[in-house]
């Protein structure tokens, strides 16, 4: 599985809202740069890889 998703969708993955995604993220952005390289299309837009979705499934 090599696709990225945004984290709208990725909110809808997890049954969460979109905020609570990007709070995962920013509490969670050193263990995520671990998991793999971090896209972004801008400072909004996070561009979400399957290893990255199942990390921040664990805190959910």
């Amino acid at each position: 599985m090599n696709s990225f998703c945004l984290t709208k969708d990725v909110a809808k993955m997890l049954n969460v809202d979109a905020q609570t995604v990007r709070e995962l993220f920013v509490k969670h952005y050193d263990e995520l740069l671990e998991v793999g390289e971090i896209n972004m299309i801008n400072d909004l837009a996070i561009l979400w890889s399957p290893e990255m979705i199942e990390y921040i499934k664990r805190f959910v």
